[in-house]
């Protein structure tokens, strides 16, 4: 009997920690997609990337093609400076890749609130731009645990015309 009473204590202390590892699991199941399917990289690449420091002024472009740069090579905090000082002297910018792209290294960054205030900002009238906004809006959604919402705009993306390029319907079937 002693030597079975610290065998059964033993499983029973296993048989806790994987109730609660599998209890963390659920309950964090929206960062842990969120932490699998964001990518900064913007859908199609950065390819589109140079036509717009070609109609910034040589000040304005410099800061551009840096914040560009640095995001390309991974370095989110600082694109994400660049990208600050650019939309505080071009607050309106006709096209929506700059503030995705300051978007999305704040995401990188850490910066959820401010990566969410410049998806909103977001010129919307593409079709890739407003598929990219739902997109990084669901994924927002899903890393506080809004599990709801960020289900309602992955059915949406699913239907918008540039939709296919994100996993909407993956991340769908994994939420339920």
């Amino acid at each position: 009997m002693k030597k079975a009473l610290p065998l059964l204590f033993g499983l029973l202390l296993l048989a806790l920690c994987t109730l609660a590892v599998s209890q963390y699991q659920t309950a964090r199941k929206g960062a842990l997609l969120y932490a699998e399917y964001f990518s900064p990289v913007p859908p199609g690449g950065y390819g589109a990337q140079r036509v717009l420091t070609a109609v910034a002024t040589d000040t304005d472009a410099s800061i551009l093609r840096q914040g560009i740069s640095d995001h390309q090579e991974g370095r989110y905090d600082y694109a994400l400076t660049a990208f600050r000082a650019y939309l505080e002297s071009n607050p309106e910018p006709e096209e929506y890749t700059i503030e995705l792209l300051a978007a999305t290294a704040a995401m990188a960054s850490g910066e959820y609130a401010e990566g969410r205030i410049y998806l909103e900002a977001m010129p919307k009238e593409a079709p890739v731009a407003k598929a990219a906004f739902v997109y990084y809006q669901a994924l927002l959604e899903l890393r506080n645990e809004e599990l709801e919402e960020a289900g309602k705009n992955l059915e949406l993306l699913k239907g918008l015309q540039a939709g296919g390029l994100f996993p909407a319907a993956e991340i769908l079937d994994e939420l339920k």
